[in-house]
Parts: structure tokens; sequence; C-alpha cells
């Protein structure tokens, strides 16, 4: 029940507030400044990435489910979002689609050892990849000789970073030349 004191003569009496509802609305955050920290794909390193908000109010707590990840593929990460003031309503954020994409290696400094045809001296000769980065381990073939002759040195590559995409790299031709005879 509500009751209204007043001066009659100054005031004419209130009307009757009998069968009116009332609702107190709670307040509600700024929101404005917040957004999900993710706005191009991650790329795949082997470590655990993270999407979350930024810019949060204060005064929220955030609970996120699906929010990480390691390996490469699309997410959907979504955010419950928690008062701790009370008379505040506790917003709702849209779910953010994020995406982990497959790691490249960077192949820019790889090159073979072969600088010109070895000299045949008895020992083995071989050509290997210099500049490799890490987590790529080449696997040869043909890369090793003792006999003089021509060849073709092939690699292919394991990783050792889960997510990266195995390169492919051009092999290399070789030889190793007759030694002059010494008089």
């Amino acid at each position: 029940s509500v009751a209204f004191s007043y001066n009659p003569d100054h005031y004419n009496p209130p009307a009757s507030v009998d069968g009116i509802a009332w609702t107190i609305e709670p307040l509600q955050y700024d929101m404005s400044g917040v957004s999900w920290n993710y706005t191009t794909p991650i790329e795949c390193d082997g470590n655990t990435k993270r999407v979350e908000l930024i810019g949060l109010p204060e005064g929220l707590i955030a609970s996120y489910q699906n929010n990480e990840a390691t390996n490469p593929g699309d997410y959907v990460a979504s955010v419950t979002l928690e008062s701790c003031i009370e008379g505040y309503a506790a917003p709702i954020v849209e779910d953010c689609c994020w995406s982990i994409v497959h790691g490249t290696f960077d192949m820019s400094n790889v090159m073979w050892s072969y600088a010109g045809p070895f000299t045949y001296d008895g020992t083995e000769k071989t050509v290997v990849l210099t500049g490799l980065p890490a987590g790529l381990v080449p696997v040869y073939e043909d890369n090793t000789a003792t006999e003089p002759g021509d060849y073709f040195a092939t690699v292919t590559f394991e990783s050792t970073l889960p997510g990266y995409v195995i390169p492919e790299f051009a092999g290399c031709e070789w030889s190793i030349t007759m030694s002059q005879a010494t008089e």
C-alpha cells in the first residue's frame, strides 16, 4: 500500500494508485568497449591458443566455454557473464567464431650445401640442406656417394611441431668428378 502526505491548501489530492504495478529494471553495464580479442585466424605453433573478452567493465566475472585450443580447426567460444554489483544485470555477449590454421615453416633461408662438383678422392661425399627452421627434420635420399658420377638428391620432411604444413623442397643435382691424374 502507498500513502501520500500533502498539504491540501497547496495541492490537489493524488489519484488512486491501487492496481498499479511497479517494475524496477536492473541497471545495465556499459558494454560499448567490450569485444573479443580475436580478429584473424591464429597460426598453430603447438601452444594453446585462447580467445577472451577485452574491455570488460569492473564488476563482471567471465566464465568461458570452448575458448582454448591447440590444434588447427574452427571453434565457437562462448562466455557467461556474472554481475558482482547488486542491481546490475549480467549482459549477454555474442559467441566468437575463431580458427587456428596450420603453421607454416619459414623456408626462405633453406638451401642445398652443394656449391659445385666434388672431386673423387675415395671418401664419401654428402649434400644436405642448410638453414632449416626448428621443428623440421629432413629425410634424404641419394644425397651420399663415394664413386664418380651424377646424382640427384631428394628430401622429404617430418615435423616435430604438430599442426604444421609439411613443405616440399626441390631436389639437388650433384656430382663427383674423376680426379686428375698426377704425373
